[in-house]
């Protein structure tokens, strides 16, 4: 009875609430429905009557427990709303008068009040009838529903509650706050202190490396607030005014709220005005620059700003999740050490998790239309996290754009404020006439100003620059003319600005100010004052960088130069708005003869940026042999040092932006110049290129950067003009520069193994790109050289006999490779030990070698070994563990185990896929794998699904020529031909057999004319079959090799068809000379093969291949040895490498 006192308590007091939880309730019910619930009448006289409800349903629900299962839900959630009562009570009490907290509570009871609702209704039906309802609908199922909408709303009140109490703590904070742009530097001085906490959850694993990593990584420096946007005191202030933010603020925060407003109209400072005065004690704001901060524009930027800021909230860091969630980013900065190139959405994994621990916070982004996307789905899957974010938590989302197509669907869904002309003219009122007050010099023309003001249309920045410029004047006439000749147009004050500044400077400082501007359209990112001063200052084809060209007060100098179009923020010079790039490049017609000067063109800009970027890249000491060296050493073999080396030193500035960006403004130009070719084609012909290449793999150690520049660059290199080609050469990217180094460090240099580390590394370039002669060649001289050099067991030389192993290994020289890895892996665990990843590579190698020669098992042992290295040095989700994972699961499902290979390839694609995209490398191979388990286990029809997105990916990526494109197309065939779905196999079959595809493939043209035979036996053209088969095995006796795995499962079904058909003596025939002797003497040898073979041999090999085909190795093998007999070329049965190869044998027979 105590409990139901507090029912009527809890309901006496809080009756207002009630009356508001009715009225919620009833607008989520249609006009006429019964069960809505109106106050007067007979059941409900006030609200007593939700008491009356509330006793009644737990009566209902104790006769119901006995009945169904639903009866016993019922219960538990009377029984747990009572039992929250008072926790609820005293939350409203504590909060006093917070409409927020009330909002939340008012919300609650309405959820309560539909759970008692439903369980009235349903369970005032007859038995028969709840039965039949719960029998035909998914009533549990709703019922559950209710119940999750009480408890989320009483999660949301605590959650309110608590960022109550917060916001009382921190009030006499904020009432004391310095002004704005300090408030905002003290928070990122803040920011930057609070990683202190990260660094001391990895202290306590001693691990500084991952501190540093990660520190760096989510650095919120590289996206600094815009402070260049200050609200004035009085300004932007009706927006806490309006309807539509009043009703988001008091309860609706649930959906996004949207301003919107046109170019110039002050959306960035409103921004600002909403974080400094927004009512959440916790809030992030994030500028999207897009015309300005091209790498910040990105959605990931966005994500890595928001962690980095979520991550210093008190309720994260003392969480029991916050250690997890740290490593979890760890993880990510391994595999992707570049932060804008980390997963969209495994980011947003982590931070829907933080949001969830952190509670209220409040995200402000301004600029949404400047968000940066290659693909338009990117800024679609944003947007539609960003809802989600809104709708399933308590996070409140602000997004401020100009309105466009591209944005209106999610506008639509949006609470709107649009910033109109009346609106936006209010406080350029009010920004005028406080600049009016400031300015005794503006007195006498005020009321001209303020005319003049009237007319700007909702154009604040218009209104700013207007009364800069009129301010600028020095005597009352001066100040009269520029009222009156200042444009009404925005594009047309800049240009009356420009004229402004250009009689007052000198042809020297015009043309300084257009490079300035030539740098400032096209930097992927802003630069720093200092970078600037550089960038003018670098000569092409010049010596080093001559300090007495930099600028000598280059913040003053290039706040002269630009005048107001470009602004410095946070160090960094960049564009005072969007909209002055595309006035910078519009062809305008000029009002004077020196405007020529600031107009430039994108291609113009970019040219200028490249040659900056060569001359840079290109210095005397970054050709410098001992520099580097350093890097080498470093990269290759830290372990292996010269006491007259040169320590690694960073480089000067630019460099890095320099070395990041010259592929992005060099293949943005068309149709380059002479002297840029040039400047490309001697920056990758020389020494510095080496210590660039060795500076981007240091980054991540990984070659696939400048493996995807090569890419870049040739596609470009393609659609130049024939004359420009002939002018530079990329056909020896990489290789050139290696080579010729090497022979410098072996002919002049005092170190000799930094000919071998060149060469080393050139190796693992051939690698990449897939030249297995070259790679076999070059690794071989550098495991021969290094072993002569530093002797057999020196770490490094043992890295080179795996390197020189794992070559052999792509060429199908198995035999010395499994020799050479089982020898190195031991050593290597003997001499570097089990803390480096070298022998576990070696493993890891050794397995795939194994598998490729059908050793199943011994692949199985070699890759759980490489695997708990791996584990254990570099972590799950590293490349190395994943591809380990990769050759397990192959041995796996080889060994019959198909559903943990299957689980095995789900895994490695889901974890690959969202980590890089579904398009990487890694995850294709696992995709293709797990369809080709998916099919073994008679799931065809996601294999299906899986295969022809992995067609699809390899070829838009890679071309219909590429092996891994080839191999995707006979797993679809061999699907579709184990489903009976004829008409898609002869359709992709054709596909494949186009003229040049399998020319380089013998073993896939011997799958693809295998299935083409089985095809024509499908629509009763047993003959035509034949005849195929025939031609291909003829094929094979005329080249190198008489046999491939592909044909012996061939033979078999060609067999089974001559037999179907009578000729039993000709399908014999087709097992001749696969069969030899086990006895060693040449003499038996020579007669098996020189003699027809008797019926019995040939029997015995067709039996023997038939065991390998259904997987029963050992049967065979035990089957041949009691006749003595061995397969005559055993190597015939190894795998051939592929992405990964389609085992025609595991596919339907005719």
């Amino acid at each position: 009875m105590e409990s139901f006192g507090l029912v009527d308590e809890f309901h006496q007091k809080r009756a207002s609430c009630w009356e508001q939880a009715i009225e919620h309730f009833n607008n989520t019910l249609e006009p006429d429905s019964k069960e809505r619930i109106i106050l007067g009448s007979e059941k409900f006289p006030d609200t007593t009557g939700i008491t009356n409800l509330f006793y009644e349903c737990c009566d209902l629900a104790k006769v119901a427990i006995a009945e169904d299962d639903i009866g016993q839900l019922v219960s538990e959630q009377l029984a747990e709303i009572i039992e929250e009562i008072g926790q609820w009570e005293s939350i409203h009490e504590q909060s006093g008068a917070s409409p927020r907290v009330r909002d939340k509570i008012v919300a609650l009871y309405a959820a309560i009040l539909s759970f008692l609702v439903r369980t009235k209704t349903f369970y005032k039906k007859t038995k028969i009838a709840r039965f039949t309802r719960a029998g035909l609908t998914p009533c549990a199922a709703n019922f559950q529903t209710e119940i999750e909408g009480v408890r989320k709303r009483a999660a949301l009140l605590r959650a309110e509650y608590e960022c109550a109490v917060n916001r009382d703590q921190r009030q006499l904070q904020v009432q004391h706050a310095l002004t704005f742009s300090a408030g905002l530097a003290e928070s990122h001085r803040t920011m930057s202190s609070g990683f202190d906490r990260i660094q001391s959850h990895f202290q306590a694993e001693a691990d500084g490396d991952a501190t540093r990593r990660l520190v760096k990584w989510l650095d919120p420096e590289r996206h600094p607030a815009d402070d260049s946007f200050e609200p004035l005191d009085g300004s932007c202030e009706w927006i806490v005014e309006h309807k539509v933010y009043q009703d988001w603020a008091g309860g609706g925060g649930e959906r996004i709220l949207w301003v919107m407003g046109k170019l110039g109209c002050g959306k960035s400072t409103l921004a600002n005005f909403l974080y400094r005065h927004h009512i959440s004690s916790r809030r992030i704001i994030y500028h999207f620059q897009g015309s300005t901060d091209m790498k910040s524009a990105k959605p990931v930027a966005f994500l890595t700003f928001l962690l980095a800021n979520i991550l210093q909230f008190d309720e994260v860091v003392s969480h029991s999740k916050f250690g997890i969630v740290l490593d979890h980013l760890v993880a990510i900065t391994q595999s992707s050490p570049d932060s804008s190139k980390a997963s969209f959405e495994r980011l947003w994994a982590i931070l829907k998790d933080l949001v969830a621990i952190a509670g209220c916070i409040t995200i402000i982004v301004d600029g949404v239309d400047e968000c940066s996307v290659e693909n338009p789905k990117e800024l679609e899957n944003l947007l539609e996290n960003l809802e989600f974010l809104a709708k399933t938590s308590d996070t409140r989302i602000i997004l401020l754009s100009q309105q466009m197509y591209k944005l209106e669907p999610y506008q639509q869904r949006s609470s709107v404020v649009s910033m109109t002309t009346e609106i936006v003219n209010r406080d350029i009122v009010l920004f005028i006439r406080r600049r009016l007050r400031e300015k005794k010099s503006l007195a006498r023309t005020q009321d001209e100003i303020l005319k003049k003001v009237a007319g700007a249309d909702g154009m604040f920045l218009w209104a700013k620059l207007f009364i800069d410029f009129v301010e600028g004047a020095d005597t009352i006439r001066m100040q009269e003319s520029r009222i009156h000749e200042f444009p009404e147009r925005l594009f047309s004050a800049y240009q009356a600005i420009l004229d402004e500044s250009s009689q007052k400077l000198s042809e020297d400082e015009l043309k300084r100010r257009r490079e300035i501007f030539l740098i400032l359209v096209e930097a992927y990112k802003p630069l720093t004052i200092e970078e600037i001063s550089v960038a003018v200052a670098l000569r092409p084809f010049g010596s080093a960088l001559d300090e007495k060209d930099l600028l000598i007060e280059p913040k003053e100098t290039l706040s002269k130069l630009c005048s107001r179009l470009a602004i410095i923020s946070n160090g960094r010079l960049q564009l005072a708005h969007s909209s002055i790039k595309e006035f910078l490049t519009q062809r305008l017609q000029c009002t004077n003869l020196h405007d020529t000067d600031a107009k430039v063109s994108r291609p113009e800009s970019n040219a200028y940026l490249t040659r900056k970027c060569f001359a840079r890249l290109s210095e005397k000491q970054y050709q410098e042999p001992g520099r580097i060296a350093a890097s080498l050493r470093k990269n290759v073999s830290p372990e292996v040092k010269d006491k007259d080396s040169e320590a690694e030193v960073e480089p000067e500035v630019l460099y890095d932006y320099a070395a990041m960006n010259w592929p992005i403004h060099l293949t943005s130009i068309p149709n380059p110049d002479e002297d840029i070719l040039l400047l490309a084609d001697n920056f990758l012909h020389g020494p510095e290129f080496v210590f660039w290449a060795e500076y981007i793999y240091g980054k991540g150690k990984d070659n696939s950067p400048s493996w995807e520049i090569r890419g870049k660059l040739e596609r470009w290199y393609e659609k130049l003009p024939l004359d420009s080609q002939s002018m530079l050469d990329i056909n020896d990217f990489f290789r050139g520069p290696y080579e010729s180094l090497s022979k410098w460090y072996a002919e002049k240099g005092s170190d000799k193994t930094l000919k071998w580390l060149c060469l080393f590394r050139l190796g693992e370039w051939y690698m990449v790109i897939m030249d297995s002669d070259n790679a076999i060649k070059t690794r071989l001289e550098v495991m021969e050289g290094l072993e002569e050099l530093l002797g057999k067991e020196h770490p490094l030389a043992l890295r080179a006999a795996s390197a020189y192993a794992k070559a052999c290994l792509i060429n199908r020289d198995l035999q010395p490779v499994v020799k050479i890895l089982t020898t190195t892996s031991e050593i290597q665990l003997r001499v570097v030990g089990d803390g480096k990843p070298d022998a576990y590579e070696s493993f890891q190698d050794l397995g795939l070698a194994e598998y490729y020669m059908t050793r199943y098992s011994e692949s199985n042992t070699s890759q759980s070994k490489a695997l708990a290295g791996f584990l254990r040095l570099l972590g799950s989700e590293s490349q190395l563990y994943l591809f380990s994972y990769l050759y397990f699961g192959y041995a796996q499902e080889s060994l019959g185990e198909l559903k943990f290979a299957r689980d095995i390839f789900e895994n490695i694609y889901k974890t690959r896929s969202t980590n890089f995209g579904a398009d990487n490398a890694l995850a294709l191979m696992a995709q293709v794998a797990l369809a080709q388990t998916q099919r073994k286990l008679n799931d065809n029809a996601a294999a299906t699904s899986n295969l022809l997105q992995a067609y699809e990916a390899r070829d838009r990526i890679l071309g219909i020529n590429k092996l891994t494109t080839v191999d995707s197309i006979i797993h679809l065939i061999i699907n579709y031909w184990d489903t009976g779905n004829l008409e898609d196999a002869r359709k992709y079959t054709e596909i494949v057999s186009k003229p040049g595809i399998l020319t380089a493939f013998f073993d896939r043209f011997c799958q693809v004319c295998h299935l083409r035979g089985l095809l024509h036996f499908d629509e009763g053209n047993w003959e035509m079959a034949i005849e195929i088969f025939r031609y291909i095995l003829n094929e094979s006796n005329q080249s190198d090799h008489t046999n491939n795995r592909a044909l012996f499962w061939v033979r078999l079904d060609q067999a089974k068809i001559l037999r179907a058909h009578g000729r039993n003596d000709e399908a014999s025939e087709v097992f001749e000379d696969i069969l030899t002797f086990r006895d060693s003497d040449t003499a038996s040898i020579r007669s098996l093969k020189e003699e027809p073979q008797p019926p019995k041999t040939l029997k015995i090999a067709e039996d023997a291949l038939r065991l390998i085909r259904a997987g029963k190795v050992k049967e065979a093998d035990a089957l041949l040895a009691e006749n003595k007999l061995q397969w005559a070329h055993e190597e015939d049965f190894w795998i051939p490498l592929g992405g990964p190869y389609a085992d025609t044998a595991s596919m339907r027979g005719p």
